[in-house]
C-alpha cells in the first residue's frame, strides 16, 4: 500500500513540474517563430515574449 502512495506522489510531482514548464517554454517557441515571420512589428513584440518566458522557465526551474 506505501509502495503505491509513493508512485502516484512521484506520479504527481512529475505531472506538476510537467505543467510548470510547458506554458513558458512554449511561449519560448511561439516567440522564436514570430521572429522568423519577415513583418518587422512582431520582432519587439517576439523578443519580450521570450525574455519574459525565458526569465520564467529559469526561475521555476531555480525553485525546483
Amino acid at each position: 500500500m506505501a509502495a503505491d502512495l509513493d508512485l502516484r506522489v512521484l506520479q504527481l510531482m512529475t505531472a506538476r513540474l510537467c505543467h510548470e514548464f510547458a506554458g513558458p517554454l512554449g511561449a519560448v517557441a511561439n516567440g522564436i517563430e514570430l521572429m522568423g515571420e519577415n513583418d518587422p512589428s512582431f520582432a519587439a513584440d517576439a523578443l519580450r515574449l521570450v525574455a519574459t518566458s525565458a526569465k520564467t522557465a529559469n526561475a521555476r526551474l531555480q525553485f525546483y
